[in-house]
């Protein structure tokens, strides 16, 4: 960037319409080349950013699997909540029949 410098000083300095001519195209091939040098570093970085996320994502899933499978006792949080919900719906089928039952023998004493 100091030879940019230079030769902007250069073109502000000199009065022959040739040497400004030249010293333009320097400059303006020294411009294009930061901005594609930019543009490569930001889609680099990009890139970068991506893949990274990938793998965190990766992680996380397996890390989320393995907890899972070790507090279900290798099922899943699916299954744990069906057979949950299965048990309490037994339970109560359970507390309706007794209580049923109790009042039925009530009634007969």
């Amino acid at each position: 960037m100091a030879q940019v410098a230079k030769w902007e000083e250069e073109m502000a300095n000199t009065t022959d319409p040739i040497k400004l001519e030249e010293l333009r195209g320097y400059w303006l091939t020294a411009q294009e080349q930061a901005e594609e040098a930019q543009d490569n570093m930001l889609s680099k970085t990009q890139e970068w950013a991506e893949a990274m996320r990938a793998c965190v994502e990766n992680e996380l899933g397996g890390l989320a699997k393995t907890l899972e499978e070790s507090l279900t006792g290798g099922t899943n949080f699916d299954t744990m909540l069906n057979s949950m919900e299965r048990a309490s719906s037994l339970q109560e089928e359970y507390l309706t029949t007794t209580n049923q039952i109790y009042e039925t023998n009530k009634l007969m004493r």
